[in-house]
This record gives C-alpha cells, structure tokens and sequence, in this order.
C-alpha cells in the first residue's frame, strides 16, 4: 500500500512540476500558429532594419558560400610578394599561420580573423585588406567580417617561401 501511495504521489509532484511549462510552452505554440503571418512580416523587417542612417540587411547564407564569395579579377597576372605592400604581407602570412595551424589544406576548412576598429593598427590592416582583396588574395567573410583565405591566396601564398616565412604577424 505505502509504495502505491509513494508512486501516486511521484506522479503527481512530477505532473505538478510540468504543468506550468507545458501550458506556457503550448500557449506561445497557439500564439505562433494563429499569428504565422504576423511573426513573418516581423522577421523579414528584423532582416532590413534602418537606424538613424545606417541599413542593416541580413541574408542567409550557407557555410561553404566563403568561396563563391565575388572576388574582382583586375590583376590578370599574380603579383609577386615585392609587389605587396608590409601590411598585406602580415596579413597573408596571419592567415598562412592560422590555416596551416588548424587545418591541412583550405579544403577541410577555412580560419579567418579580424582586427577591430577600436585597436591602433587598425587604419593599416584596412589598407593591406583592401589591397588583398582587390588582388582576389582574400575574401570577406559575410557573416562576422572576417578576412579569409581564398583558393588564388592559398595557391600563391604555397608558391611564395617569403610570405609564408614572414615574421612580422598578428598575435592573438
């Protein structure tokens, strides 16, 4: 009889315990599913915010999309490492440093990184980015900002001993 009674009573604390977060769980489920098209118009505005005069527009994206991102072909010839500027070298050389260190090839993955605005070296790395960017070296990295390796990069960077020996890189 006690263990009966032990078991009702086991029921009824777990029920207890779980009725308040299902009928909160089953009320917003109501609320989605009778205001579906409300919640869609919210989140395709959430999409393309406006503040003040800044646009914010957020598109979905897949992983593997940092390839296919549009790189300008202007150079039809590879520059070589005398052609680019200290800063791009850094740059090229981090991004070596950081791929060779996480991953084999650009294939299995891609290691990206940023500096921030806030840091003084900053106006420099926005100068070597925007020239390695230009030349198709890197790509930017949509979702975070980040500068990326792209397949022209690591190619060149493979056939360059100097770049790929350079010491002067960003420490994080």
């Amino acid at each position: 009889m006690e263990l009966i009674k032990f078991f009702v009573e086991s029921v009824i604390e777990i029920i207890h315990y779980l009725a308040w977060p299902v009928t909160i769980l089953t009320i917003i489920l109501i609320c989605l599913i009778l205001f579906y098209k409300e919640f869609k118009h919210l989140i395709k505005r959430i999409k393309k915010a406006s503040f003040r005069n800044i646009t914010i527009e957020c598109s979905e994206t897949q992983e593997d999309e940092i390839e296919k991102l549009p790189v300008p072909e202007i150079d039809a010839k590879p520059k070589v490492p005398a052609d680019l500027t200290e800063e791009a070298k850094r740059i090229l050389a981090t991004l070596w440093m950081g791929q060779t260190r996480h991953f084999k090839g650009i294939s299995e993955g891609q290691w990206s990184f940023r500096i921030l605005p806030s840091v003084y070296q900053y106006g420099n790395f926005i100068v070597g980015f925007a020239e390695l960017l230009k030349s198709g070296f890197i790509g930017w990295e949509c979702k975070n900002g980040q500068a990326v390796l792209t397949k022209k990069g690591f190619e060149f960077i493979k056939e360059n001993r100097e770049i790929r020996e350079f010491k002067d890189v960003y420490m994080f």
